[in-house]
């Protein structure tokens, strides 16, 4: 069984997803804020991770957001081999969703991304996707 971490700031919705890839068999932790996901990726062994960019808290200085935890996954997997696949997941479109957020996503090391609203059978097939190649 493949365990998946997922940080979102939508509890709701997190938690549908967390039930959609249950029934599908596999281990999903969930995460609300990147530093509380940066406690839990240090504790245990994930094979992906489902990233919300753009993470709205109660911070002045918004010092917390899906990239914050996307640096540390860069630090602690300094090439590729061996680091986890990663989905973003974001609900900020601008301008037709074109190259900018696309240039965001490569900067980061995104493998695939969803934009917000989605049914959390995209995100079940993006993961089968990443985990289980034909």
């Amino acid at each position: 069984m493949a365990a998946i971490l997922i940080l979102d700031d939508d509890f709701e919705l997190a938690s549908q997803w967390r039930q959609a890839l249950m029934a599908e068999g596999y281990g999903v932790d969930l995460s609300h804020s990147s530093s509380e996901a940066i406690a839990i990726e240090d504790t245990d062994q994930f094979d992906l991770f489902v990233v919300d960019l753009l993470i709205k808290v109660d911070v002045p200085d918004m010092t917390d957001s899906g990239a914050v935890f996307l640096r540390h996954l860069a630090r602690k997997y300094s090439d590729r081999i061996g680091r986890p696949p990663v989905i973003g997941v974001s609900g900020f479109k601008p301008l037709g969703m074109g190259q900018p957020v696309l240039g965001f996503f490569k900067a980061y090391r995104v493998d695939s991304y969803l934009l917000k609203p989605f049914p959390a059978a995209d995100l079940v097939r993006e993961i089968k996707a990443l985990l289980e190649p034909a």
